[in-house]
């Protein structure tokens, strides 16, 4: 097989792949609405009466909000499908892509969130907590403890240790590869791995039992499996960026991971996550929830209470969390995890216009 032909396969699958990830984003986001039920009487985060979902009027916001979500993935999955040019550009484009989902999605949740609030009537909100923060006596299998504390060290430990190694072998690495961008991107991996971190340690040490089930034990199984989630898909992301960087050290001559290598990480990735994700439907307690006011929820799902000790809560709608948005130490992660994300950005994009004429001219002379 040329060389030429095998570029064409790889883009072929790449592009599917991708296509593939545009369309599996609404099963992805934990916060959406699926065939996991509400969390205490609420829907679509609004507090209503136990029977308005079961309502014409609730299951016809559903079925809009449905209807409304997938047309406009399929749209934008199939956009990308055809006009996404080959190469480089169909990456960035890619990226821009799983965006635009997500604000799809926002945006429409937020639209049925407020049709609810319109058409719903108002159900009582109680005003105080009785449950207590750490819940005393739970216990949790060894084997599913360790992994959870893994998976919450690893998105920072795979960062860190990458830098340390490109730090001990700057001379070796080669200059054409720009080693000062390939530190920065660890920079931004810092940042990310520093967010997703602090989100599984909240899980264990800042949650309040009541909040995810009924019982003790039930809750920390609950919020362990949800830490393991968020783990494997930002364990994956932040490896690939880490192989990508140090690849040329171990390989001279390569410029990053072969797709050989980083495509059935992450399609174990996915398939672990997917996994996971319907583990926590079946443990999904609807019975629990926290018990604040609607005003405590900005912006769909952004829960924001001074008077609540807990770091994180539920999204009342999906399997996802929300961190305390009034507790400063949440708003000190964003700041320095924004940060890093903003220098790696701002060096990357004076690599793009490189990786863009390098990746044309290696087709150009494979014609």
């Amino acid at each position: 097989m040329s060389d030429a032909t095998s570029i064409r396969l790889m883009d072929l699958g790449l592009r599917t792949l991708q296509a593939s990830l545009i369309l599996l984003g609404p099963k992805i986001w934990p916060w959406l609405p699926g065939r996991v039920p509400e969390r205490g009487s609420t829907f679509f985060g609004v507090r209503v009466p136990p029977e308005f979902a079961r309502s014409d009027t609730g299951r016809n916001i559903l079925r809009t909000f449905r209807r409304r979500l997938w047309t406009g993935i399929f749209a934008l999955a199939g956009i990308f499908a055809v006009a996404a040019p080959d190469g480089v550009i169909q990456t960035l484009l890619f990226f821009c892509a799983v965006t635009m989902s997500w604000l799809i999605s926002w945006v429409l949740y937020g639209i049925a969130e407020r049709r609810t609030r319109i058409d719903a009537e108002s159900a009582p909100e109680p005003s105080v907590r009785t449950a207590t923060l750490f819940p005393e006596g739970h216990s949790q299998s060894r084997g599913l403890a360790l992994l959870a504390w893994a998976l919450t060290i690893v998105p920072v430990a795979m960062p860190l240790t990458t830098g340390i190694l490109l730090a001990l072998n700057w001379s070796r690495y080669p200059v054409r590869l720009h080693p000062d961008r390939k530190l920065s991107i660890i920079v931004m991996g810092v940042g990310f791995g520093l967010m997703v971190t602090s989100i599984q340690l909240a899980l264990r040490i800042g949650a309040r039992g009541s909040d995810w089930a009924t019982t003790p034990d039930a809750s920390l199984k609950y919020r362990t499996y949800l830490g393991l989630m968020m783990g494997i898909v930002s364990a994956a992301i932040i490896g690939n960026m880490c192989t990508d960087s140090l690849w040329p050290l171990y390989r001279p001559g390569a410029t990053m991971a072969p797709f050989e290598v980083t495509f059935p990480v992450l399609l174990i990735a996915l398939g672990f996550a997917h996994w996971v994700r319907f583990k926590l439907a079946k443990l999904f307690d609807s019975r629990s929830g926290d018990p604040m006011a609607d005003r405590c929820w900005k912006w769909v799902f952004f829960y924001y209470n001074p008077s609540d000790p807990a770091w994180v809560v539920p999204t009342r709608s999906g399997i996802g969390c929300s961190l305390n948005h009034a507790r400063a130490t949440v708003w000190i992660i964003y700041g320095v995890a924004t940060v890093s994300c903003l220098l790696a950005f701002i060096q990357i994009a004076h690599l793009v216009p490189d990786l863009i004429r390098t990746d044309f001219a290696i087709r150009e002379s494979l014609h």
